[in-house]
C-alpha cells in the first residue's frame, strides 16, 4: 500500500494525475464498471438515469481503487483513474473461452523483447515472472521458439487484437485468459519504460508476472498488495505472492508438494514431516500408534476430512470477496469452485494448534479478521495473527456462540446462540440497545437455533442448519418459498 501511495504522490508532483488519457466514461466502460451495450443506448436516457448510471459505476470503481464511496468524479478518484495499470478489465468480461489450462506443462515463446532492454535481461525477467507462480503450484514453463501456449510481445498503440494501447502511462499491458488461439497471450506497451530489477521506470518482471496471473485464469483482486491487484504498486525487492495470489491460483490448480508460505502458512502436503510427526508420537506411546493430530499438514489423509458434500457446516463468512466455509479442524474456500480442506489452524497462525472447531469467523470494516471459538477471540490482520485470545464477555457478548454475520444495509454484525440473537455496533464497539432479542424475527429460518450464517454480495443471506440451508432476502428479512434445500447440493454444487 505504501508504494501505491508512492506512485499516487509522483503521479501528482510530475502533472500526470490531472491529465486523465481517456474520458471518465469511456475508462470506466473500458474496464467493466459501465456497460458497453447501455452505454449505446445513453442518448435514450434522461439525465437523471445516466447520471445514476454514471454514479454507481463510479462507486463501484472507487471500491475496487479502496477510495472513499462518492460517487463522484472527485480529485482522488481522477488521480486514481490516471495511475498506471493492467489493461484487463476488472469487471464484466475480457476474455475468450475456458479459464484454465487442461495441462500443468505450457510453453511460452518471446515474440520480440523490448529494445529497450538486452535480451538477456528480457528472458531472465520473464523466466523469473513465471517462476512465480511454478512456485506455488504444480505448473511449469518452458520457453519454446516454435508454437506456444502463451506468446509474448511488445507492441505500441494499435497491434491486431481490438485493444490498442494508450502510449506512456495508463495501460501497461495485457494478457488474455487461457483458450484458443490468443487466449494465453501477453502484449506489453513498448511505450512503457521498461527496467529490471530497479524502481525506476516501469519493472518489467512485476508487470509480466501479474499478466501471467492472468495468463493462467486470474482475474483482478480488491487485495491492495496483492500481484493481482489492477495497478501498478511499483518494484518490490525479493517479491513474494500475497496470500490471496496463492489461494486464487491454488484454487484452480491445485498445491505443489512441501511448499511452505512466506508467513509459515503450510497449504500443501508435508507428507514426510507428517510421517516423522506420526512416528514420534508412536514411540513417546511405546509403539502404540496414534493418529496425527494436525500440525499444519493442511492437506490430511482422506479419511481424516470431512467431505463438503456430506457434512453440516460450524462456520460460513464472506472474505476479501469470497466463501470460507468451516468445519471441525478445516475449512474450504469457495471461489468459482470449492478447493480444500485445508486445517485452520495452520492458515491463521497464533490460532490453538490442536484447535477442534470455530463457532465464528467474520471479516470487520476495517479489514481485519475475527475468529471465535468457546469463551475467546483472535484478531487477525489477513491471515496474521495481530491480538488475542480475548474474551468474548468483553465484547458484551455470550461465549459458544452459533453464527456470526455482518449485514450490508445498516453495517452492524449479527451474533446468533440459542433462539437469540445480539446486533453489534461496529462503529461504537458495543452491542445496540434492547438486544437480545428472538431469534423467530428473521421469518423463516429456524426458531431453536442455526449452525451458521452469511450475507452474499446481492444482499441475500443464508442460514445453514444440518444438512439444509435457507435463503432469505435482504429487504423482507423473510425465507423466500421452496426452502430449505439441501446445501451440498444447492449451495455447495456437489
Amino acid at each position: 500500500m505504501e508504494n501505491l501511495q508512492l506512485i499516487r504522490a509522483m503521479l501528482i508532483v510530475v502533472g500526470l494525475a490531472t491529465t486523465m488519457a481517456m474520458e471518465p466514461t469511456k475508462y470506466l466502460t473500458k474496464y467493466g464498471y459501465l456497460d458497453d451495450g447501455m452505454m449505446s443506448k445513453a442518448s435514450d436516457m434522461t439525465p437523471t438515469e445516466m447520471d445514476d448510471m454514471v454514479r454507481d459505476a463510479v462507486m463501484l470503481f472507487q471500491e475496487m481503487a479502496h477510495l472513499p464511496m462518492t460517487g463522484r468524479l472527485d480529485e482522488m478518484t481522477m488521480q486514481q483513474m490516471s495511475m498506471p495499470r493492467c489493461g484487463v478489465a476488472d469487471l464484466g468480461e475480457f476474455r475468450l473461452t475456458g479459464r484454465k489450462w487442461d495441462k500443468t506443462h505450457l510453453t511460452y515463446r518471446l515474440i520480440n523483447t523490448s529494445p529497450q532492454l538486452d535480451r538477456a535481461e528480457v528472458e531472465d525477467a520473464i523466466y523469473r515472472a513465471f517462476r512465480i507462480w511454478e512456485q506455488v503450484t504444480p505448473l511449469r514453463f518452458s520457453r519454446t521458439s516454435g508454437t506456444s501456449d502463451i506468446e509474448i510481445s511488445f507492441v505500441q498503440f494499435s497491434h491486431g487484437d481490438g485493444n490498442p494501447f494508450d502510449g506512456r502511462g495508463g495501460t501497461l499491458a495485457h494478457a488474455y485468459f487461457p483458450g484458443t488461439g490468443i487466449g494465453g497471450d501477453a502484449h506489453f506497451d513498448e511505450s512503457e519504460q521498461w527496467t529490471v530489477r530497479t524502481a525506476r521506470g516501469t519493472n518489467l518482471f512485476i508487470v509480466a508476472a501479474h499478466e501471467f496471473g492472468h495468463s493462467l485464469g486470474l482475474e483482478h483482486s480488491q487485495v491492495l498488495g496483492a500481484l493481482m491487484y489492477p495497478f501498478y504498486q511499483g518494484y518490490v525487492e525479493d517479491f513474494q505472492l500475497d496470500y490471496d495470489d496463492i489461494l486464487g491460483i491454488q484454487t484452480i490448480y491445485g498445491t505443489v508438494a512441501s511448499f511452505l508460505l512466506d508467513h509459515q502458512i503450510l497449504i500443501s502436503r508435508y507428507t514426510t514431516l507428517l510421517a516423522l510427526t506420526t512416528l514420534q508420537k508412536s514411540r513417546e506411546n511405546g509403539g502404540e500408534q496414534t493418529p496425527p493430530t494436525g500440525g499444519g499438514n493442511p492437506n490430511p489423509p482422506t479419511g481424516g476430512r470431512p467431505d463438503i458434500c456430506n457434512t453440516d457446516i460450524d462456520a460460513i463468512s464472506r472474505i476479501r470477496g469470497e466463501t470460507w466455509v468451516f468445519k471441525g479442524k478445516y475449512f474450504w474456500r469457495v471461489r468459482d469452485q470449492v478447493s480444500g480442506p485445508w486445517l485452520t489452524s495452520s492458515f491463521w497462525r497464533g490460532l490453538p494448534e490442536h484447535l477442534d472447531r470455530i463457532d465464528g469467523i467474520y471479516e470487520r470494516p476495517d479489514y481485519k479478521i475475527l475468529i471465535f471459538k468457546g469463551r475467546r477471540y483472535w484478531v487477525f490482520d489477513a491471515n496474521i495473527l495481530e491480538s488475542g485470545p480475548h474474551y468474548i464477555s468483553d465484547l458484551g457478548l455470550p461465549s459458544h456462540l452459533d453464527a456470526v454475520m455482518p449485514w450490508r444495509s445498516n453495517g452492524r454484525t449479527y451474533f446468533f446462540k440459542g433462539n437469540q440473537y445480539w446486533r453489534y455496533n461496529e462503529a461504537e464497539g458495543r452491542v445496540d440497545s434492547g438486544y437480545p432479542r428472538a431469534l423467530s424475527i428473521w421469518r423463516g429460518i429456524p426458531t431453536d437455533s442455526i449452525d451458521a450464517a452469511v450475507q452474499h454480495d446481492d444482499g441475500y443471506a443464508y442460514f445453514f442448519k444440518g444438512q439444509d440451508f435457507y435463503k432469505m432476502a435482504e429487504r423482507t428479512i423473510t425465507v423466500l418459498q421452496g426452502y430449505p434445500k439441501r446445501a451440498a447440493q444447492n449451495y455447495f454444487g456437489c
